[in-house]
């Protein structure tokens, strides 16, 4: 099963196997996938839904589904990173008015762990940082998914995630030219309540990248 997020609302692509489908009411949207046409149609719908709380697009080929749905879209690779002082904080930004993890797009020709690096130390004014593994949780695909939308095109945004160190607590300089309001070391007991004011992508990057299950 894939997870991507449409409007900050998670939706799966699953193939359907073990499936209750009277999961299905108003607020949770159970479909067959068909067609790419009618696969549209779908996306059309979880975008412009008020009060749909989750989807299920159901397909025998997920990666058919997925490169479907794609092809909707056009695609930005980004980076990021899940950065871990020695106090044992996470280094969280705040920027239009929820808080996030320091990411952005992955420049043309540029590694991912080193484009991550770069955009984490661009963002917050953090320096010397030890980059360590990818966060690779199945369920994500090695990324996480989310769309958003300009004046010209119905964005879908493939963001990869590192663990990263840093070994002192140093001044921090938010890039307000990035719209970042405030950068700050958070505790690992604050976290939840930090990212209760987040979005479901960056929520799931640190539940998987901590190692946690009792966050939905």
């Amino acid at each position: 099963m894939y997870k991507l997020y449409i409007n900050n609302i998670p939706v799966y692509l699953t193939d359907g196997k073990g499936m209750d489908m009277s999961n299905a009411s108003r607020d949770v949207l159970c479909v067959r996938y068909l067609s790419s046409r009618e696969l549209l149609d779908t996306l059309r719908y979880i975008e412009s839904s008020k009060g749909l709380k989750a989807a299920y697009i159901i397909g025998e080929d997920r990666d058919q589904v997925l490169s479907d749905m794609q092809a909707h879209y056009k695609i930005i690779e980004a980076a990021g990173g899940l950065v871990k002082n020695e106090k044992e904080e996470y280094l969280l930004i705040y920027r239009n008015g929820v808080w996030d993890l320091p990411k952005g797009k992955v420049e043309k020709g540029e590694a991912l762990d080193q484009a991550a690096l770069r955009e984490v130390e661009e963002e917050t004014g953090a320096r010397g940082l030890e980059l360590q593994d990818l966060i690779s949780p199945a369920e994500l695909q090695e990324s996480t998914w989310h769309t958003y939308f300009t004046k010209e095109s119905r964005v879908l945004k493939k963001t990869y995630w590192y663990h990263m160190r840093s070994q002192s607590a140093q001044d921090l300089v938010p890039q307000e030219e990035e719209g970042i309001e405030r950068v700050e070391w958070v505790s690992s007991e604050r976290l939840e309540g930090y990212l209760e004011h987040s979005y479901g992508s960056i929520r799931d990057v640190v539940k998987y990248g901590l190692g946690l299950s009792k966050w939905n």
